[in-house]
């Protein structure tokens, strides 16, 4: 009967605790969000979804061997937000490759880029871009959190182009 108790009182008093503790929340730190697009409001009567690219670069503002990949990231997001083919296209290597990838802006789906992209080096003269976005579908109105990882790579002229986003 005392261990009974015992027990008790142990559940109840943790169950008491965690009910007066409050979250601890952080407060929201400033984001030096740099928006390589400007946001769109939406068109559709009753959502409120901004499409639109609104990523912080803040971290690599100052590394100057970015720049050019930043510059391809940049215009390739600008292009799935608008659902411009053909500047999209202008970002890959090959036609081929873009063909690959169409299926990305062939939809009617809408998109904002959001977070801290993260730009992780591969072997001499490739690159990999991670970043998020969010979609609201076309078909139900939800919108969903998704990423995806940019893999590019110099060209013969040492320009940077898509091989795939994946």
């Amino acid at each position: 009967m005392k261990k009974i108790s015992f027990l008790l009182m142990l559940l109840l008093s943790t169950v008491a605790a965690g009910c007066s503790q409050q979250q601890n929340v952080p407060e929201k730190a400033e984001q030096t969000s740099v928006p390589l697009v400007e946001n769109k409001p939406s068109n559709e009567a009753g959502s409120n979804f901004q499409e639109g690219v609104a990523i912080d670069i803040s971290d690599y503002q100052n590394n100057e061997s970015y720049q050019p990949v930043l510059k391809v990231l940049e215009q390739n997001m600008q292009a799935w937000v608008k659902n411009d083919k053909a500047a999209f296209e202008a970002t890959y290597a090959t036609k081929k490759l873009y063909e690959g990838d169409l299926f990305l802006i062939d939809t009617d789906d809408r998109f904002r880029f959001i977070g801290k992209p993260t730009i992780i080096d591969r072997d001499e003269g490739r690159i990999d871009i991670n970043v998020q976005y969010e979609v609201e579908s076309a078909d139900t109105g939800q919108v969903k959190e998704t990423g995806a990882t940019y893999n590019m790579k110099q060209d013969a002229i040492g320009e940077w182009k898509i091989i795939q986003i994946d």
